[in-house]
């Protein structure tokens, strides 16, 4: 019986959270607390692995497909590897696939820049202009990569 209360507690709140017909989706100003619910390196080398967690962060603030969020996850895993760290980079991996779907209404969840729960899908072309828009010249060159990765979706 306990399963189906929370079952349906979270689909209302996961409706609730879904842009409503008509709105405007909003993108807030990128922010990034390093990396979340999780140290930013170990306490002999702090902030090791601090810019693994930003770029990973910058990748979830704008969401997008499931195969973005899942290279994101990829990216994550594999620049904390390259510190020398792969251990830490596999249990990263794995808490992120956990705890980061767009389907939760956290501040760490896939898209949390957007006003609402944006679901998994390509960004828009009004979306991805938004992303320009709100990004200072410092962010936009700091991940150039990534956003890279979005500039056929322009082009359309």
């Amino acid at each position: 019986m306990n399963y189906f209360f929370i079952f349906g507690l979270f689909l209302f709140v996961s409706c609730a959270s879904l842009a409503p017909e008509g709105s405007t989706p909003t993108l807030a100003p990128f922010v990034t607390d390093g990396c979340t619910m999780f140290v930013d390196g170990p306490f002999y080398v702090q902030d090791s692995w601090l810019q693994c967690c930003e770029s990973h962060d910058f990748a979830y603030w704008m969401g997008g497909a499931s195969t973005e969020r899942e290279a994101a996850d990829v990216r994550l895993e594999n620049c904390v590897a390259q510190k020398g760290y792969s251990f830490t980079g596999s249990l990263m991996y794995y808490g992120v696939r956990l705890g980061g779907g767009p389907q939760f209404s956290t501040p760490f969840r896939w898209g949390y820049g957007w006003n609402y729960l944006r679901p998994y899908g390509p960004l828009a072309i009004k979306e991805l202009q938004q992303v320009f828009r709100v990004l200072t010249q410092e962010q936009q060159q700091r991940f150039r990569e990534i956003l890279d990765l979005h500039k056929d979706n322009l082009s359309k």
